[in-house]
């Protein structure tokens, strides 16, 4: 608590005005949500759960790099209660125990970095060899095991460079990967590094110094970075990385010199036991209290002047949706969601990614006008055409209750309808935001490439629509809506507070809607053709003049992200669906 807390501390309170002054009141609440999981070492937990394509940039949040001290502190308080059994069997089988926990969760990460990618990088199961691999380092040093030939340093010093070298965003990590990073270390830990020219170098005074600042320059790196993003409202360029990467030096310094250090003394302000415990119940306390203020005042939103309130104020309609709600199981069992009329046998489904959620809650009040009940089936990034399987193992369990969902409609007499939509371009093009979205292969009945995507793309939705039309259904097909590379409302937030620029440097060119969707457009428009088939295009209700505006006339935003229709969009797509739902059937 005492190498730890301090310095984390004061850096979470330097960051109060900052964040203060330079985020949005989602933003803002969000950062007191994360302060509080920050200091009570539960942050790996809560970005995992909040990890999702809706969740806002990660490079956005100053208080992203805190998961790893959560993870450490998970395993650093569970530990101390483990090793005293552990020594009373001895040394060998206290190794042993060790080296076969190292060994599971090295397994374990390995596996669920390409089975749960997000899961695995946050949490501390699959986390905890590498720190048990400084553990056995420890034990080894302790009982005089050492390495004492000099080429382990030689080896040690490769391990370390060339993975910052050869590995990106595509690598999977941690797992297999992580191997040398973590065994480069433990070389240098155990080698008799300080005779050879690699201990030289690394005994140099500047690397020293950086190494006895180092913790104090992994706490304030993210901040700055972070923050400087929030102002400029874009990437980091080269140069300004370079001015962060300096300018973090100094700061890191001051924070090792006058809080690590003093912190640390025997003779220092927390060195009583009872002065530290009161320091820490106070500062995390008051975190509490900060966090709970913040998101009871919704952020804050006096602050900022109404044109930007009216343009964060956007909902997405997902409220009706059933999103990721219905199993396989569930679904085959009778199971259903519902929108529109309350009462009546559904004579209309609704089939789709989370794009078709988001225009649930408004069709909803429109068929229940009518007199209209409907069935509604949603997965997150899931294509809702059937037998298109893809190389997304976390979404097995969405594709296995589409199918399901597909054959319940088709064998439903009563179903006169159905209505797809999605983001069409994810299952041919990819999905836009490349972090999200590792290349996958889509294939329909069998294996397939990337390359391959645009081709079974097609079959699928010409097996999809021609089984329906054998069961005596009409089907509806909502067009690709534009999607974006920035979150809309923050972008259009953040350029109404620069009173310099203008809403409409946001507008998408139409060129780039076609260079994006159109390829799956003609798909779909091939495998309806001899098909009845209607399609809803919502490009001319969206865009005008050659570009896709993001805001109305009333300055609301007509997306809630990058590519989900808003309430006020939804709005503009629903009167389009309602006459076709209601035209007779053949």
């Amino acid at each position: 608590a005492r190498r730890i807390m301090p310095a984390l501390i004061v850096m979470c309170a330097s960051l109060l005005a900052p964040a203060y002054w330079l985020m949005l009141p989602g933003q803002l609440i969000a950062f007191g949500r994360n302060l509080v999981a920050t200091l009570l070492l539960y942050s790996n937990v809560s970005y995992w759960r909040a990890a999702n394509y809706f969740s806002e940039r990660a490079e956005l949040n100053p208080l992203l790099h805190s998961w790893t001290l959560a993870v450490e502190g998970q395993f650093y308080l569970l530990f101390p209660l483990v090793i005293p059994m552990l020594r009373r069997l001895g040394l060998r089988p206290m190794t042993l125990i060790l080296a076969t926990a190292l060994l599971a969760s090295l397994a374990l990460s390995q596996w669920a970095a390409h089975s749960h990618p997000s899961a695995n990088f946050y949490l501390a199961p699959s986390r905890a060899w590498e720190l048990i691999a400084g553990i056995l380092s420890a034990i080894a040093h302790r009982h005089g095991r050492r390495i004492a030939r000099p080429a382990a340093s030689w080896i040690a010093l490769p391990l370390l460079i060339l993975p910052m070298l050869i590995y990106d965003a595509g690598t999977p990590f941690p797992g297999f990967a992580t191997v040398p990073v973590v065994l480069g270390t433990i070389l240098l830990l155990q080698g008799e590094v300080l005779e050879t020219a690699v201990g030289r170098l690394l005994a140099m005074r500047p690397l020293v110094l950086t190494g006895l600042m180092s913790y104090s320059l992994y706490l304030w790196h993210q901040p700055l970075f972070a923050f400087y993003r929030l102002y400029r409202g874009g990437e980091i360029s080269t140069a300004a990385g370079w001015i962060l990467i300096v300018l973090v030096f100094p700061i890191a310094y001051l924070s090792w010199r006058f809080v690590e250090g003093p912190a640390r003394r025997p003779d220092g302000p927390l060195a009583a036991r009872t002065a530290l415990l009161l320091f820490l119940a106070g500062s995390i306390g008051s975190s509490v209290v900060v966090a709970h203020w913040i998101k009871v005042e919704r952020g804050l939103p006096q602050r900022m002047p109404a044109p930007v309130i009216r343009v964060l104020d956007t909902r997405f309609g997902g409220r009706h949706g059933c999103l990721n709600r219905l199993s396989t199981e569930a679904i085959a069992a009778g199971e259903r969601c519902f929108i529109g009329a309350e009462q009546g046998r559904p004579t209309l489904a609704i089939i789709g990614d989370s794009h078709a959620t988001s225009i649930a809650d408004d069709l909803s009040d429109a068929l229940r006008d009518r007199g209209i009940r409907a069935n509604i089936f949603t997965w997150s990034w899931c294509p809702p055409l059937a037998r298109l399987d893809g190389d997304l193992p976390a979404r097995r369990k969405c594709i296995a209750a589409r199918d399901e969902a597909l054959e319940q409609i088709a064998a439903d007499s009563h179903i006169r309808t159905v209505l797809f939509y999605a983001e069409w371009a994810n299952y041919t093009t990819g999905y836009t935001q490349a972090s999200y979205d590792p290349p996958t292969a889509f294939h329909f009945d069998g294996g397939g490439r990337v390359s391959d995507n645009p081709a079974q793309f097609a079959r699928a939705a010409r097996a999809t629509f021609t089984a329906l039309e054998r069961s005596g259904k009409r089907v509806i097909v909502i067009r690709s809506t534009p999607e974006f590379t920035f979150r809309v409302p923050e972008r259009a937030a953040r350029l109404l507070l620069d009173r310099s620029a203008k809403l409409a440097t946001l507008d998408l060119p139409l060129v780039a809607y076609h260079q994006r969707s159109g390829d799956a457009m003609r798909r779909l428009d091939q495998a309806a053709k001899g098909i009845d088939v209607r399609f809803v295009d919502p490009i001319p209700t969206l865009c005008t003049a050659g570009r896709c505006p993001v805001v109305n006339g009333q300055g609301e935003a007509l997306y809630t992200d990058h590519n989900h229709l808003s309430r006020r969009g939804a709005q503009r797509i629903v009167p389009l669906l309602v006459p076709l739902i209601e035209a007779p059937t053949r």
